[in-house]
C-alpha cells in the first residue's frame, strides 16, 4: 500500500482553509467549534459526501485539497453534493514538499501534468471508472465487497471503501473503546474487520472472488427453491401435480406413439404389395397419359380447323372480286362514248382512223386480259374445293 498524506483543504464558498503539518495531526478545541464536522468533511472529500451535515456547511460549494499520493501531487475539486454522479475534477501538479510549518497556496501556478474528470460513487454512461475505485487504485488497495452479515455468505455485499480505511485512521475520543478491536454497530464491525485482514494480509483475493461466486450460487439456488415450491404449491391438487404420475402417463404414450407407428408401417408396405391396387394405378397412370395427349391433338385441330376456315373465306373474296372483274370486262366490250366524259362535249368515231382510240386517240393495247382473269378465277375455285374437302 501506499502512503496518502492531506497537504490542505480549501473550503471554498466557506472562506475556510485548514493546512496539516507532515505526521501526525491533532485537532482539538471547544465543543460546537466544528472538530467533528471537519473530519466529516474529510471522510466526504476522500469517499462519499456525509448526509445531515449542520446547516453551517451550506455554504460551502466545493471541497478542494492538496494531496500526497506516494510520490504524486494531486489537486482535486469536489462538489459539496451526495450525487453519486457528481464530477470530481483531478489534476496532477509538479511541485515540491511543502516546508513545515508553512501554508500550502493552492492557488499557485503550478506545472499541470495531467487532469482527469471522474463520476464520485456511481459510473455513468461516458465514463465507466469513478473517482472512488481511482483513488484506491493510487493507493494499492484492492477493490472488494464482503457480506453485510459476516456469518450469512448469501447476504448482500457491499463495497470497502476509502470511508473504511479511515476508520482506523481518524478516532473519535469517545469510540477508544470500540473503535479499534470492535465495534457495537455490528455492520461497522464488519467493515473493520475486512480493512483488518486485508491490511495484514489475512484477507486472501482469490478466497473473497471465490466467496462471491458461493454467494451468487447460493442466491441461485435459494431462488430456485422458491420456485419449485411456488409451483408445487400452484400444481397441486392437479393431475399435474405427481411428477411420478405424470413421468408414467409420459411412458405410457410414448410406449402407445410407437405401437402405432409399427401398425403405420406394416399398413403402408402391405398396401404396396398388393397386386390389384398396383396394377390400378399403372392403368390410371397410362390413362392419364393417353387423355393428356388426346387433349393436345384436339387442341391442335381445333387450330388448324379454324385456320381452314379463314382461308376459305379469304379465297370466296378473291374469287368474288375476280368474278366481279371479269363481268366487268365483258360488258365494256364495243361499248361506245357519244360525249367526253371529263367535258360533256359529242364525240364522233369520225375523228380517228380504226387503229387508234377515237376518245384518247392512243392506239388500243393487244393482250389476253380476259384469258388471265379467267385463268386465275379456276385456280382459286380448285383451292376453294380443296380447302372444303
Amino acid at each position: 500500500m501506499r502512503e496518502l498524506q492531506i497537504h490542505s483543504l480549501h473550503l471554498v464558498g466557506g472562506q475556510r482553509e485548514l493546512t496539516f503539518n507532515p505526521g501526525f495531526s491533532v485537532i482539538q478545541g471547544t465543543i460546537t467549534s466544528g472538530k467533528t464536522t471537519l473530519v466529516r468533511l474529510i471522510k466526504g472529500m476522500l469517499g462519499r459526501i456525509p448526509t445531515h451535515l449542520p446547516p453551517e456547511t451550506g455554504v460551502i460549494r466545493n471541497l478542494r485539497a492538496r494531496i500526497q499520493l506516494a510520490s504524486e501531487t494531486w489537486v482535486l475539486d469536489r462538489p459539496l453534493v451526495t450525487t453519486n454522479t457528481a464530477i470530481v475534477t483531478l489534476s496532477r501538479r509538479e511541485a515540491a514538499d511543502p516546508p513545515a510549518g508553512s501554508g500550502y497556496d493552492l492557488d499557485t501556478e503550478d506545472a499541470i501534468v495531467d487532469a482527469i474528470r471522474l463520476p464520485a460513487i456511481s459510473p455513468t454512461g461516458s465514463e465507466q471508472q469513478t473517482y472512488r475505485s481511482w483513488i484506491l487504485q493510487k493507493l494499492g488497495i484492492p477493490e472488494i465487497s464482503v457480506p453485510q452479515a459476516r456469518t450469512d455468505a448469501t447476504s448482500p455485499p457491499t463495497p470497502v471503501t476509502i470511508n473504511d480505511w479511515l476508520l482506523y485512521c481518524i478516532v473519535r475520543d469517545d469510540e477508544l473503546d470500540t473503535a479499534v478491536f470492535g465495534h457495537n454497530d455490528s455492520f461497522v464491525d464488519r467493515k473493520r474487520r475486512a480493512v483488518f485482514e486485508l491490511n495484514y494480509g489475512l484477507y486472501d483475493g482469490d478466497v473473497a472472488k471465490l466467496e462471491a461466486e458461493l454467494r451468487s450460487i447460493e442466491l441461485q439456488l435459494d431462488d430456485i427453491d422458491r420456485t419449485n415450491e411456488a409451483v408445487r404449491n400452484f400444481l397441486q391438487g392437479t393431475p399435474m401435480s405427481s411428477l411420478e404420475e405424470i413421468n408414467q402417463n409420459l411412458e405410457a404414450a410414448r410406449s402407445s406413439l410407437d405401437t402405432l407407428n409399427i401398425r403405420s408401417a406394416e399398413l403402408a408396405d402391405a398396401a404396396h404389395e398388393s397386386s390389384a391396387s398396383l396394377v390400378l394405378r399403372q392403368e390410371i397412370t397410362e390413362a392419364e397419359f393417353a387423355l393428356s395427349t388426346l387433349t393436345q391433338e384436339l387442341n391442335a385441330t381445333r387450330k388448324h380447323l379454324q385456320d381452314l376456315r379463314d382461308l376459305h373465306g379469304a379465297l370466296n373474296a378473291q374469287s368474288q372480286r375476280y368474278t366481279r372483274a371479269i363481268v366487268a370486262g365483258e360488258w365494256l366490250v364495243d361499248f361506245d362514248f357519244i360525249v367526253c366524259p371529263r367535258c360533256g362535249s359529242s364525240v364522233e368515231d369520225s375523228r380517228s382512223d380504226p387503229h387508234h382510240c377515237y376518245l384518247c386517240l392512243q392506239e388500243p393495247q393487244t393482250g389476253d386480259f380476259h384469258g388471265q382473269l379467267v385463268s386465275e378465277q379456276e385456280r382459286i375455285a380448285s383451292q376453294i374445293v380443296e380447302t372444303e374437302e
